[in-house]
């Protein structure tokens, strides 16, 4: 199982949902009882969720973590987000972001 992959479709699955409930990282994080930056680490693949925050960002977004764990169950089976996640997304850019 490739971890990498693992943590950046998680990533992705989270940022799907929390886009999709139209809530901020800081709404997200305090009403799941984490930091902000800890949000932003799981979206951007840095960071791993142990099972109990799985449960309290599920809450958070008002979905089952069962759902979240079947979106990653697809993505690590076909190497791909399914479309429910991907369509959320903005599009990727490639590069820094201009200051």
């Amino acid at each position: 199982m490739d971890q990498e992959y693992l943590r950046t479709s998680f990533g992705a699955i989270i940022k799907s949902a929390r886009l999709r409930k139209g809530i901020t990282q800081y709404a997200l994080a305090d009403v799941a009882g984490v930091g902000r930056r800890f949000i932003q680490g799981v979206e951007n693949g840095h960071h791993e969720a142990k099972i109990s925050t799985l449960f309290s960002v599920a809450s958070a977004l008002d979905i089952s973590p069962m759902i979240l764990i079947g979106e990653l169950e697809y993505a690590m089976r076909n190497g791909s987000l399914p479309e429910s996640v991907s369509e959320n997304l903005p599009p990727k850019r490639l590069g820094r972001p201009k200051k």
